[in-house]
């Protein structure tokens, strides 16, 4: 299951090293390196697609971590 709790994508965002960079209203801008992150926060339940996409895009897709309540990242 992804995970579509802002905080926690946040929280795992910053622990991979993406940099906040600029926020406009609800909208949290990452970076790291050349890959650009918006994430909408703080919302409890992203849609799934969003989610989908900043995991994909997070490079999380297909990736497990226990660290995570989830449990997974695996793209459905």
């Amino acid at each position: 299951m992804i995970e579509r709790d802002s905080r926690k994508i946040v929280k795992r965002l910053k622990d991979d090293g993406f940099e906040l960079v600029s926020i406009r209203g609800s909208h949290h801008k990452f970076r790291k390196g050349e890959i650009v992150l918006i994430v909408p926060h703080p919302e409890k339940d992203l849609p799934i697609g969003t989610a989908r996409a900043i995991a994909k895009q997070a490079g999380w897709s297909g990736r497990t971590d226990a660290s995570w309540a989830t449990g997974s990242w695996r793209l459905l």
